[in-house]
């Protein structure tokens, strides 16, 4: 049973058998994003957990963890980008960089305005991917199709109205937020080539490996500089005098939580770093909108949140426009063999 379970994992983590589905890649993501975004929001509103630079450190651990086991344990992935030269290693300590850059960038600018802005800003990133394939890899010169332009202005409109709210911003906070829509679209576009590209071509789980272990020590250097372990302690301190029997209360709890967080960040790198390799970045920008409205229709649930009839229709908007988008890139797919004819003598 060990060895067929060895075997199965290795299956997967090799991209054999479902894992080549980039249809299936793609659902993964969206529901493993859905859910650590849930997971996340019980983690800081339940546990009282507010330290997101711990929070994130966790997430790159657990993706570095994660990454060991499939590689030293269960010897499913090898490493073959050697590294050898300078120039590859800078390439992958920026990479780092850029990840967790995005990261701070995002949590400065949404202090700075509000979240309904920070979400409709948020929602352009499809745009701004566009723009930047289009200046920097040669893409789009014919232009996007009114397809493809239709499909992404309903999702983009879609978010708008899901979220729509006080949009209380200044001009430093748009700045702001819209350099972290930039820096979202170049991660995407950055991933894309360092998996797929002309130059590195990493394994997913080999980039990750790279990458989250530096990302973690960038997160827990800046969580020691903005003062967050310090209050972490203070905040351990007051569990121990304070904690009952309330499940989120308990230590043991949060303990565990944050273990099976960590970890369900790992398989949400891996299987986003694996579609964004199949698909490009620009899908996974749309899977981000989609994803962001679907966060706040379960809110209400979860949450209690209260939807108004506008925001219904700007959640429905949204999976419309999603499910559009995904079906023109399933027909030129289809179409595709078709423009390769065979030659004749």
């Amino acid at each position: 049973m060990r060895v067929s379970g060895l075997w199965s994992v290795k299956r997967l983590f090799r991209f054999e058998g479902i894992a080549e589905n980039p249809y299936a890649l793609v659902i993964f993501y969206f529901f493993l994003n859905l859910g650590l975004t849930i997971f996340n929001k019980v983690i800081l509103k339940f546990f009282n957990f507010n330290f997101p630079w711990l929070l994130t450190a966790i997430h790159s651990l657990g993706s570095y963890l994660g990454c060991i086991v499939i590689i030293k344990v269960v010897g499913a992935v090898t490493p073959e980008v050697p590294l050898n030269n300078r120039k590859d290693q800078i390439v992958v300590l920026l990479f780092s960089a850029l990840y967790t850059v995005n990261i701070a960038v995002s949590n400065i600018s949404l202090n700075m305005v509000s979240l309904a802005f920070h979400q409709i800003v948020r929602s352009t990133n499809p745009a701004v991917t566009i723009a930047l394939e289009r200046m920097f890899l040669g893409k789009w010169k014919d232009g996007v199709g009114y397809d493809i332009f239709s499909s992404l202005s309903m999702v983009i409109l879609g978010v708008g109205l899901a979220t729509l709210g006080d949009y209380e911003f200044t001009a430093s906070g748009f700045i702001a937020t819209f350099f972290g829509v930039i820096l979202s679209a170049i991660k995407g576009i950055a991933t894309n080539t360092l998996l797929a590209g002309n130059g590195l071509k990493f394994h997913p789980i080999e980039l990750l490996w790279r990458m989250s272990g530096l990302s973690c020590i960038q997160c827990l250097f800046i969580s020691i500089s903005t003062g967050e372990v310090a209050a972490f302690r203070a905040f351990l301190g007051n569990r121990d005098a304070t904690s009952g029997s309330s499940v989120y209360s308990n230590l043991h709890w949060l303990y565990l939580a944050l273990a099976m967080n960590g970890a369900m960040a790992f398989f949400l790198n891996y299987v986003s770093f694996s579609a964004n390799k199949k698909v490009g970045a620009l899908s996974i920008a749309v899977a981000g909108n989609v994803k962001q409205v679907m966060s706040l229709g379960l809110s209400v649930w979860i949450f209690g949140y209260v939807l108004s009839l506008v925001k219904g229709m700007g959640i429905l908007m949204t999976l419309v426009g999603g499910a559009w988008y995904s079906m023109i890139g399933v027909n030129k797919k289809k179409a595709a063999p078709s423009l390769v004819q065979p030659s004749r003598h």
